[in-house]
């Protein structure tokens, strides 16, 4: 499952209705087993491409603040939803809003940017961002006896 679920692309859609016309790809007005293939390659697309911001602070794909729930934060899932319907459109001949959409497009890019910056901080459950740090094999990176010989300090003193 994507960061939004058919419930958020409802609310983005301004309702049932508007869900069904923007996603119903073969005109039959409703949702069948097509209609959902492609959008569900159309919500993978999606969330690839805000994990190329998320992954920057965070491990990605994101997780829940509670384990028990599979929601994400209402931001995350609100600008994912926005953004499913934002690439339908322009990929689907739809016709836009204009200016309005165009302006909501740009401040969630801006999101996405400042997100990515450490400038926003998500709610969700703490995971350290990937690292180049090798794990330590004991309790202390200390060296061992067998580093520290008179031979190996001769000369330092």
């Amino acid at each position: 499952m994507g960061y939004a679920n058919d419930d958020d692309l409802v609310v983005v859609c301004s309702g049932d209705k508007g869900f069904v016309q923007a996603f119903d790809y073969d005109g039959d007005g409703k949702i069948g087993p097509r209609d959902r293939e492609i959008l569900t390659r159309l919500q993978a697309q999606t969330d690839r491409w805000l994990d190329t911001y998320f992954v920057k602070m965070y491990r990605v794909p994101l997780l829940p603040v509670d384990p028990l729930s599979p929601l994400l934060p209402d931001e995350v899932r609100g600008l994912s939803a926005r953004m499913i319907l934002w690439r339908r459109m322009s990929t689907g001949g739809m016709a836009t809003s204009g200016a309005a959409d165009h302006i909501t497009y740009e401040a969630d890019v801006k999101w996405l940017e400042a997100v990515a910056k450490g400038d926003i901080a998500l709610a969700l459950c703490p995971q350290p961002a990937p690292t180049s740090m090798r794990a330590v094999d004991g309790p202390t990176d200390r060296p061992g006896l067998k580093d520290i010989s008179r031979r190996k300090l001769w000369g330092f003193s």
